[in-house]
């Protein structure tokens, strides 16, 4: 039975859904309409500058969201992989390891690594990821395009 929240989500040819997550209900609902193996959260508010102005926002996509979908995902026996960032770190080396203290600088970092905790503490079987994207972004004079 599809739940009137999953009206609102879009399925692809590739089984891969869309939708806007606004609640723990929304969460919760998910399961509801679908059965799902794994679930890939690539879901970030990643702007610097943007999450030290809006800390809440940036509190409920980095940290709150990903420990709704772990704790439920845990709960219906689904892995969930986790992207984060290598933001956790303070950037005062190049290369890292996951062994190595994290040592965020900003409100980005800190939510990030905020919801990674919270990702790994729900279920043994979920995975968190460290990465680092570069791509054309908004600002077309960023170190990124430099290169």
């Amino acid at each position: 039975m599809r739940s009137e929240y999953a009206d609102s989500i879009t399925t692809t040819t590739n089984n891969i859904l869309t939708g806007s997550i606004q609640s723990a209900a929304d969460v919760k609902s998910l399961w509801k309409s679908f059965k799902f193996d794994t679930i890939i959260n690539c879901v970030a508010l990643a702007d610097i500058n943007y999450c030290e102005n809006n800390i809440d926002e940036a509190r409920w996509l980095n940290h709150n969201l990903p420990s709704l979908l772990a704790k439920e995902a845990a709960r219906q026996s689904t892995k969930l992989v986790h992207f984060s960032t290598d933001a956790v770190f303070d950037g005062k080396k190049s290369f890292r390891t996951e062994m190595e203290n994290p040592n965020p600088q900003h409100i980005y970092g800190i939510t990030k690594l905020s919801g990674e905790k919270e990702v790994l503490s729900a279920a043994k079987a979920h995975l968190v990821f460290r990465v680092n994207f570069f791509g054309e972004g908004p600002k077309k004079n960023s170190l990124a395009e430099y290169f």
